[in-house]
């Protein structure tokens, strides 16, 4: 059988970090392993300072955007191997640099992928190169022509039946072999070779979609944390591990917006009833937490998920007519069109609100295209706490006191609160 590793770029970003994955990998005695590895550290953020100082065409901090990010990766080489660059990754900075010295085409969201991709290509390349350097025999593998999406630039939309045929077809195991395959997350291609990517965080995403055709054994995400908590520790005092989580209940807790899962990570392993398991990679052999059909011992506590820098948007017609179904929908084609996603939602006869992150870029078109039609509002710098397994004796309501409440909605399990922050 084959086991499907995440890791993300926590777990790689810097060469201690690089050090103990392939310590790691080297005494997992596994045979058949694919490992996902996101960018190192948060160099998709730079990646993104980058692409956005190119698109605005402003030559010294797109200059000094791509400066930082080769300094990042030329100082974690010279950690892990003794020397200031591989030729390999040389040539990579050189198509990255051809690349940025064009003119940007009218579409933000293609230069997007084309630029921010690199951060996988290198990372799994340095990773790829060490590991080969300590003897851990392992195969590059370029995703991108292998799972196929279509033109949605930023958050491509998968052939499944083109990728299912290209993974099993590129990733072969030998039963007498012991096979290590290092490949990148968060990325995929067209049809025609131009790169695309899966949204973001979407690392998750690509490896659920490489265990699901490979009909993988499990999938096991490393993170920083030693599984899923049912609160942040950064806002909530008290937290604690969840142990297990069913499918349903994990692709809730995605969907509200748990930073731990990838919202579209559940349903590939789901489909195959393949295990999720999410682990600390500083301390491998604690439990974790372990996902999939579970039968719960005793109720899942009550669980805390922050959503942070929220928008409310309030629509209303300009005569006051109820806002009929025809204006709903031509909201949600307004904010399809800007990659702008519903959060959370709340209708009255006269007014219409939905909440949604912040997409800095896309936003003030977005707002200019619904007020040619309506009367819009709007407030920005919120916070979306929802509380799954709700229950008002038990909620620990602490962050929100002393806040201004804008919305609050209940149901039977879950409770919301839309903050001023």
């Amino acid at each position: 059988m084959i086991k499907v590793y995440k890791f993300g770029g926590a777990s790689v970003k810097d060469a201690p970090n690089i050090i103990r994955l392939s310590e790691q990998l080297k005494s997992d005695q596994h045979p058949h392993k694919v490992v996902v590895i996101s960018a190192l550290g948060k160099m998709t953020n730079a990646f993104e300072k980058l692409v956005n100082a190119f698109f605005d065409k402003k030559t010294k901090e797109t200059e000094e955007a791509l400066a930082h990010i080769k300094t990042y990766h030329q100082k974690i080489i010279n950690d892990l191997l003794g020397q200031e660059s591989l030729v390999e990754i040389d040539d990579l900075f050189t198509q990255l640099e051809q690349r940025v010295s064009e003119h940007p085409s009218l579409n933000f969201d293609y230069e997007y992928d084309q630029i921010v991709s690199f951060g996988e290509i290198l990372s799994t390349s340095v990773i790829s190169l060490y590991l080969n350097h300590k003897g851990i025999a392992n195969q590059w593998m370029d995703i991108r022509p292998i799972i196929r999406t279509s033109e949605n630039y930023r958050e491509g939309i998968v052939d499944w039946e083109i990728s299912r045929h290209n993974i099993q077809e590129s990733f072969v195991f030998h039963p007498d072999a012991t096979t290590l395959y290092i490949t990148q997350g968060f990325i995929a291609s067209t049809y025609t070779n131009l790169t695309t990517t899966l949204g973001r965080e979407g690392s998750d995403y690509s490896a659920a979609i490489i265990a699901n055709c490979l009909e993988a054994e499990s999938l096991t995400i490393w993170k920083d944390v030693d599984g899923v908590l049912n609160a942040d520790p950064r806002y909530f005092e008290v937290s604690e591990k969840l142990n297990e989580i069913h499918y349903r209940d994990a692709i809730e807790l995605a969907y509200f917006g748990a930073s731990v899962i990838h919202p579209k990570t559940l349903k590939p392993l789901r489909n195959k009833n393949i295990p999720l398991y999410v682990k600390s990679f500083i301390s491998p052999n604690n439990q974790g937490t372990f996902i999939g059909k579970c039968e719960y011992s005793s109720p899942l506590p009550p669980i805390y998920i922050l959503k942070k820098d929220q928008v409310l948007i309030t629509i209303s017609d300009r005569d006051l007519s109820f806002l009929s179904e025809d204006d709903i929908a031509f909201v949600y084609q307004v904010l399809s069109e800007h990659q702008a996603k519903s959060n959370l939602v709340q209708q009255s006869a006269l007014y219409f609100s939905i909440v949604t992150d912040k997409n800095n870029r896309q936003f003030d078109d977005m707002i200019q295209k619904l007020m040619a039609t309506y009367q819009v509002r709007y407030n920005q710098h919120l916070d979306l706490l929802t509380i799954q397994n709700s229950d008002p004796l038990l909620d620990n309501l602490q962050y929100i006191e002393n806040k201004e409440v804008l919305i609050e909605q209940h149901n039977r399990r879950t409770s919301r609160y839309l903050v001023k922050q």
